[in-house]
């Protein structure tokens, strides 16, 4: 114990770890033994007094003691381990503590009991150990590094509560074990674990790379050296690994096995069946390719692809368009032109796609069930033992062929085939529903209407009974009385001169039953039409209206004008227009005025009166002229009346008309063609450059054909029935009897002229009631036209359209006989398009080289 300054104490007595000191003044404090203490306030003068204690045995027996040499160190531990043996004896048993630390700052016995280190030690483990008198003990203590050194301090404490002096024993923990592992593992590949220098990997994938290869290997002690060098990218078998292990001794030489690229396989694929106009499932091929090395590039290489088919990028698609079984071979090759080839099969049946029965008004189509392959048609309560379809496929033939009588008493299969032999059969059921004819047919007038001022109209209306009658259609007709009207289709009533008319309704069911009523067709006022009195029948405005005067009859239609116009017809001198010398007047020459000057928005209709016993009615016809100031001109839609010695014609405006014929020769042996009928040079502004721009000129110049009043020609809009009948017997000279006139021509500008083409056999209706004067005439139709009119032999020709069986049956060999003579022509394409609308110029050009 060191004394700063001056003071007398004693040392009364050993409290466990505490010192008790006494002095001068009788006062006392325990002080930790060993430890540096500041006394403050308990020494008298007051003074700051610095102590340094410490314990000598002084004598005292009862201080546990180490024996000689103790603590001290113990065996040595195995190299790996972080272990320190210390071995311990002392006199006295009871409890051994230590601390042990990095430093060498002694610490005071509190420290070494609570592990709490002086100011700047670096405190590692502490703990304690029960100890006997003179026996001795050993102490392990893992640390936690290797190789490391340490101080170990030690102090005991007897069952009476002194303690020891503390001492201390420098102790170094064994070194760390350096690895020898030099082996891999891998959860992918196949790693021979044989324990030797030479190991193989084995089961890598043909193309691995080097990085894709090492990443999957795992190490089996981190801190291993791999040498790499001779490994490929991509990896070859062959190719080693080195592995060294930490020791930098030990090493293993693995060789890597890559597997062979296996053989590249095209899987086979059943395409099964489709239809015509299916959609066909898309087939990936990269789906049916193995092996090989990816990726795969695919091509055709024989064979064809059926049409609408398409392989791009392996994928193959598209919509079955034409019949047949087709074959074709894919070849697929790899990134290191490796290929292989298989061969596919697909077969696309033909479909029936329209089954009609046209006999029927309208006509009877069948429903077509492609999937179950039926076709149902129900029919009147008629014979079906004879019934003819029209079918329409997408095979090269079909069975029982179309156009063909056939009983449908009981189901009937039509087979149609394609290429190849692929066929398809479907089943047509006809069901006749019962027939509930007309019994009678009542006619009245709207609104219960008997009367209608000339000039306006009145809506007909029949009423069928019974109601559930099958076919309750009429067909209306007007007999003109005192007065006079027209019928419309639908049963409007055109008033055109004052009197009684009557209105007939034929049941279209050919039941025989009529109904019919009187009309009054009364003169208009002006209260109630704008006519009057001093107007007289003159007058005309949007409504129309007909004007009859010196013989003369003109139709104004509605909206022909826009306002009340008043209608002149006077005889002019027949020397007032110079008639051409090929040419005889057959009529008076009229001047037509009206009170204005424009031309009507619409056609009107002119008709004058012939003199018959002026022509000779075997060899020339009369026609209606305008003049022009210059020449005639022949009018639009001529129809010649030989009944009524009436000819009629279309024009837009006004002006002088005559009827002309062709002079005669006075001995004609034998029946002659037409005369060209010589006419000026016509001037049509939109057929320059057109493909049929000579034959147009050609025929419009003949007289066959007519332009429009506005200049134009309209070469690509399509001809009517009526027209094309008109042009072959203006060319032909045809005339008719009148004997049949179709229902649906009655009232119609060409009647007379369909007529003279029906009884010279060159034209059909659809049925006897039907010829549709103003439907499109289809480039089949015109083709049986022309080749009946031209008289065309039935001579052995063939049809080589590649749509040839789209032809209608009725009309094959006359389309046959038409092109063989190069009458008629297909598209660029090879295609004939049969059902289109045949345009003007068309027609013109099917003239220009029929052999008439």
């Amino acid at each position: 114990m060191s004394i700063q300054q001056p003071c007398r104490f004693t040392v009364a007595l050993l409290v466990a770890i505490m010192l008790l000191l006494t002095w001068p003044g009788s006062t006392s404090a325990a002080i930790p033994i060993d430890n540096e203490i500041r006394v403050v306030d308990q020494l008298s003068p007051r003074v700051d007094v610095k102590y340094d204690l410490g314990l000598t045995k002084s004598g005292d027996s009862n201080v546990p003691q180490f024996a000689k040499d103790y603590p001290r160190v113990g065996a040595a531990q195995p190299a790996g381990s972080k272990t320190v043996e210390v071995l311990v004896k002392v006199d006295k048993s009871g409890r051994a503590y230590y601390l042990v630390t990095r430093n060498r700052v002694k610490p005071a016995v509190a420290d070494i009991m609570t592990g709490k280190g002086r100011p700047g030690s670096l405190r590692s483990r502490k703990g304690s150990i029960e100890i006997n008198a003179d026996i001795e003990a050993k102490v392990r203590i893992e640390l936690s590094e290797h190789d490391t050194d340490y101080n170990v301090f030690m102090a005991v404490q007897d069952l009476e509560g002194n303690f020891s002096r503390i001492k201390k024993v420098a102790v170094k923990t064994p070194p760390d074990i350096v690895s020898n592992n030099a082996t891999v593992t891998s959860a992918i590949y196949t790693v021979s674990a044989g324990g030797t220098a030479y190991e193989t990997i084995a089961n890598v994938p043909f193309g691995t790379s080097k990085g894709d290869f090492l990443k999957a290997l795992t190490k089996g002690h981190l801190d291993q050296e791999w040498d790499d060098n001779n490994i490929h990218d991509p990896l070859q078998s062959g190719d080693t690994l080195v592995v060294t292990a930490p020791d930098k001794t030990t090493q293993v030489t693995y060789t890597i096995q890559v597997n062979t690229l296996p053989e590249i396989i095209l899987a086979d694929h059943v395409f099964g069946e489709y239809q015509v106009g299916d959609k066909i499932k898309e087939v990936d091929f990269a789906t049916l390719t193995s092996g090989g090395s990816p990726p795969y590039a695919y091509n055709i290489s024989e064979g064809k692809l059926p049409v609408g088919f398409k392989l791009e990028k392996g994928i193959l698609s598209g919509m079955a368009t034409q019949a047949g079984e087709y074959s074709w071979a894919v070849t697929v090759t790899d990134s290191i032109n490796n290929t292989t080839t298989n061969h596919y099969t697909i077969r696309i049946i033909p479909t029936i796609t329209s089954f009609v029965f046209k006999a029927f008004d309208p006509d009877v189509i069948g429903i077509i069930d492609q999937r179950d392959r039926t076709i149902s048609l129900t029919v009147p309560s008629v014979d079906v033992t004879r019934l003819v379809p029209s079918v329409q496929h997408t095979g090269s033939s079909v069975t029982p062929a179309s156009g063909v009588a056939q009983d449908f008493t009981d189901p009937v299969v039509y087979t149609v085939k394609a290429r190849n032999d692929t066929w398809a059969g479907y089943t047509v059921i006809v069901t006749r529903k019962l027939t509930v004819p007309v019994t009678s047919i009542t006619v009245s007038g709207e609104d219960g209407e008997t009367r209608v001022r000339q000039g306006r109209t009145l809506q007909m209306i029949a009423t069928v009974k019974p109601n559930n009658a099958t076919d309750k259609k009429v067909i209306w007709k007007v007999i003109d009385g005192t007065g006079s009207a027209y019928i419309s289709s639908q049963g409007l009533l055109t008033a055109y001169s004052p009197g009684t008319v009557t209105v007939k309704a034929y049941a279209n069911d050919n039941s025989g039953v009529v109904g019919s009523k009187t009309i009054t067709i009364t003169r208009s006022s002006s209260s109630s039409y704008y006519w009057d009195d001093w107007y007289g029948d003159d007058w005309v405005d949007s409504n129309g209206g007909k004007i009859k005067k010196n013989g003369v009859t003109v139709i104004i239609p509605r909206n022909a004008v826009d306002s009340r116009v008043r209608i002149d017809i006077t005889k002019a001198s027949r020397s007032s227009a110079s008639i051409p010398s090929d040419m005889k007047l057959v009529s008076d020459v009229f001047n037509i005025t009206k009170s204005n000057s424009d031309d009507f928005d619409r056609d009107v209709t002119i008709i004058l009166p012939f003199d018959e016993d002026k022509i000779d009615k075997n060899s020339a016809r009369p026609s209606l002229y305008w003049w022009n100031s210059r020449r005639w001109i022949e009018l639009d839609n001529i129809d010649v009346d030989w009944s009524d010695e009436t000819v009629s014609g279309k024009i837009d405006h006004f002006t002088r008309f005559a009827a002309l014929a062709e002079k005669t020769e006075p001995e004609p042996v034998k029946p002659r063609s037409q005369p060209e009928i010589k006419k000026p040079m016509v001037v049509l502004n939109d057929i320059y450059g057109h493909w049929a721009e000579r034959q147009i000129r050609d025929l419009v110049g003949s007289g066959v054909i007519n332009g429009y009043p506005d200049g134009c020609f309209r070469p690509d809009q399509t001809i009517s029935r009526a027209e094309f009948a008109t042009m072959i017997v203006k060319t032909l000279g045809l005339s008719s009897s009148g004997t049949k006139l179709f229902a649906d021509t009655q009232g119609h500008w060409g009647r007379y002229t369909i007529a003279a083409a029906y009884e010279a056999g060159i034209v059909s209706g659809y049925d006897f009631n039907r010829f549709g004067p103003d439907d499109p005439i289809t480039r089949e139709q015109m083709a049986v036209m022309i080749v009946k009119a031209a008289g065309l032999s039935n001579q052995n020709s063939h049809l080589s359209f590649v749509d040839s069986r789209a032809i209608s049956t009725w009309a094959r060999s006359a389309v046959a006989r038409a092109a063989a003579q190069k009458i008629i022509m297909g598209y660029p394409d090879n295609t004939f398009r049969p059902a289109n609308p045949a345009t003007r110029a068309e027609a013109v050009s099917i003239f220009a080289r029929a052999p008439f």
